[in-house]
């Protein structure tokens, strides 16, 4: 049986974010015995994502994998997928209409960005038709566009997943040796030595550092700690695989965006159990607000997650007024009853949904 061919369409947008999910997606079907061809604008950024796996172009298991600017095949590829509010060169879907006369019907997917809000449901796989994709170059009427279909990923059941890529649990020694690097980079708060508080502070530029340090100052840390150790990255400092290590290395997670968030959620739900801060991107209007509380009504919504949810507010200036010490000292108060239900919620979920890379090679069997 021949190998499905796949295009992944995007482009770098300000922090990356769009182009590390794709990559990521891209691994996960290349491992499922697909041929994928990531087109984007920037490869040698995503190739200094990609860092530990890049010289070969192979990626673990069946399939294949490349990065390029511009796709080099002449043939349609079985499945088409334009990601992130970005429509694939107008040559390259005709291209697709054009394999219908030979009666080869290539599969086209609209992909949304992660969708929390329960609206999503209702529009999962409805049709998303390519408009300016009226007529084949022979004057036959499109069969590819018309069917071109949206999809966002999800938390939900009615959804298609998430992206899972080459995501692996780590060991206690991998886990060890990454703590162990990151603390060699970290910037201190207080006096003790002992037992580091590992932070990963991948935020965007509104975190309240200095309200939490004030928090620290007078409520302390969870039990066990004696001084708060932050890691901020810097650039893109390390692979995809090394950075789902350091999350799950870490003791807590302050992550924004979509990539980091969706990982940081395999580190709470890992043998590791580590709580995590989600900034939303940015968004005019506030519909990032929207995006957080769909997150936080869904995921976050048990009663002793309440504490999670306030600080939740508190980190992304959604509670005016309000001071980030007395959810800062809850959450210390709290911590391990913390760690255990979210790590029972996000395991829960990620064990039943299923991978987003599943939910498309299925539609080239359906």
């Amino acid at each position: 049986m021949p190998k499905p061919r796949i295009e992944i369409h995007t482009q770098v947008v300000d922090h990356f974010g769009d182009a590390g999910v794709c990559l990521r997606l891209a691994r996960g079907l290349a491992q499922r015995g697909a041929d994928v061809q990531l087109v984007i604008d920037r490869p040698s950024l995503v190739h200094e994502m990609w860092r530990s796996q890049s010289g070969g172009g192979q990626e673990r298991g069946l399939g294949r994998l490349e990065v390029c600017a511009s796709t080099t095949c002449l043939d349609a590829p079985d499945l088409m997928i334009e990601a992130f509010h970005h429509t694939a060169p107008l040559g390259d879907r005709l291209r697709c209409e054009r394999m219908t006369l030979r009666g080869k019907r290539p599969r086209r997917v609209l992909l949304d960005y992660l969708a929390t809000q329960s609206w999503a449901d209702s529009m999962q796989g409805l049709s998303a038709p390519d408009r300016e994709v009226v007529l084949v170059p022979e004057g036959r009427t499109c069969g590819v566009a018309q069917g071109r279909i949206w999809m966002a990923p999800s938390f939900s059941l009615e959804g298609p997943g998430l992206v899972v890529g080459a995501w692996r649990e780590a060991d206690e020694a991998a886990r060890l040796e990454m703590r162990q690097r990151l603390l060699r980079d970290c910037a201190r708060w207080g006096t003790g030595r002992d037992s580091p508080f590992l932070v990963m502070g991948f935020g965007y530029e509104d975190v309240p550092w200095e309200r939490w340090r004030e928090a620290v100052q007078l409520h302390g840390l969870p039990a066990g700690f004696d001084h708060l150790a932050l890691f901020k990255p810097r650039g893109i400092e390390m692979s995809q695989d090394e950075f789902d290590l350091a999350l799950q290395a870490c003791d807590f997670n302050i992550v924004r965006g979509e990539d980091s968030f969706v990982r940081a959620h395999w580190a709470a739900a890992s043998r590791w159990r580590v709580p995590l801060v989600w900034q939303p991107y940015r968004q005019e209007g506030g519909t990032h607000a929207d995006k957080l509380m769909g997150w936080l009504q869904g995921i976050l919504g048990e009663p002793d997650l309440s504490v999670m949810r306030e600080i939740q507010l508190v980190f992304n200036h959604l509670l005016p007024g309000e001071t980030l010490a007395p959810s800062w000292q809850l959450l210390c108060a709290q911590w391990e009853s913390v760690r255990r239900t979210l790590w029972e919620v996000s395991s829960r979920r990620l064990r039943v949904l299923p991978p987003l890379e599943d939910s498309l090679l299925r539609l080239l069997h359906g």
